[in-house]
């Protein structure tokens, strides 16, 4: 494929309120309209900017006009579910950490192959709230003031109504105000393993913010870009010849810091307390319907203290280093298979 456009929505609402002229909440509400998914796995702003959560949209009414990103959330886990019983696809905005977790579903069998239309997003990293709301403390702003952030050329972009603050990633990641540690060793920031990949980078400077570069990955994202111009859901521009390349020079900069980063193991399963936490947000393990691990899936509590290293052993393989199980372990402990000196990494995948 490889096909790339500048998109921007027609709809008012979207174009000011979504990110990049939102030109993605216009290709969901395309795709309902038309019939071409059953529903849309997408992201919304919760109580303020630092609580947002997945919702599931079956009405183009309900897709939202933002998008909210500031966390990571396993967007794939409700995927999963909303696909059981469904007669067409689901769309799901997904980074490449979610795309490469669906795709991961599908290999093994826990989705139907085509079940889901990726609507890919790129992605710089991730920050837990509580970081954010760290770095809005010392920039002395509310979280109420924040309409977004992005990461471009290194930098954390705040976006609030009277101007921009950027902050260098490193200097944020040397003060222990980072993104998270997934996301600082993570080295794919273009889900090419979606059907579309959308993002600011590689827009001209003149029209960053206003237009989505949207490049074509797949047959399904195809028809989707394509009828969405021909329905008039967006207005389109034919991307600049270097456009591709100066996003992926974006991505091969934060793949250089990725390099750099310091690792940090903290997989000690004698610390687990076998909430079962980890298990209930890990895109690939919560889908699975081993016989032989049910009595260590949250069906009931599990039998031996040496839980967290089969569990961590079991998903290895289809790993995706999204860092989930990590963010919610009350114990502190990383039990993902690249914090165990796991062999397998996710970096290595296109």
């Amino acid at each position: 494929m490889g096909d790339a456009y500048l998109l921007r929505a027609t709809d008012r609402r979207y174009a000011e309120e979504g990110a990049c002229g939102g030109a993605v909440p216009a290709l969901l509400r395309y795709a309902l309209e038309e019939g071409l998914v059953e529903a849309v796995v997408c992201v919304e702003e919760g109580t303020d900017p630092l609580d947002p959560r997945p919702i599931v949209v079956d009405d183009p009414d309900d897709v939202p006009a933002g998008t909210y990103h500031v966390f990571h959330l396993p967007l794939s886990t409700v995927a999963t579910s909303v696909v059981e019983g469904g007669t067409k696809p689901v769309a799901v905005t997904c980074r490449p950490c979610d795309s490469t977790a669906l795709s991961e579903l599908e290999a093994c069998g826990a989705l139907p192959k085509g079940s889901t239309l990726k609507v890919g997003l790129n992605c710089g990293g991730t920050f837990h709230p509580r970081t954010i709301a760290e770095i809005l403390e010392h920039l002395g702003r509310e979280p109420s003031e924040l309409l977004g952030e992005t990461i471009e050329k290194g930098r954390l972009r705040l976006l609030f109504e009277d101007g921009i603050e950027e902050i260098p990633l490193k200097d944020l990641e040397s003060e222990g105000r980072g993104r998270r540690e997934a996301c600082r060793r993570c080295e794919v920031s273009v889900p090419r393993d979606a059907d579309v990949a959308c993002g600011n980078w590689g827009v001209p400077g003149e029209l960053s913010g206003k237009y989505t570069l949207v490049e074509v990955l797949s047959e399904p994202g195809r028809r989707l870009v394509e009828g969405a111009i021909e329905a008039g859901f967006v207005t389109a521009r034919p991307a600049p010849e270097d456009a591709l390349s100066v996003r992926d020079l974006m991505e091969s900069r934060l793949a250089e810091m990725a390099h750099e980063a310091e690792s940090v193991t903290r997989f000690d399963p004698s610390r687990c307390v076998r909430c079962l936490g980890c298990r209930f947000v890990c895109p690939v393990c919560a889908a699975c319907e081993e016989e032989g691990c049910r009595e260590f899936a949250g069906r009931g509590v599990p039998p031996s203290p040496v839980w967290l290293e089969r569990a961590a052993g079991c998903v290895a393989p289809q790993c995706v280093d999204c860092g989930a199980c990590s963010d919610v372990c009350p114990a502190g402990i990383d039990p993902s298979p690249q914090s165990c000196n796991s062999t397998t990494s996710p970096s290595s995948r296109t």
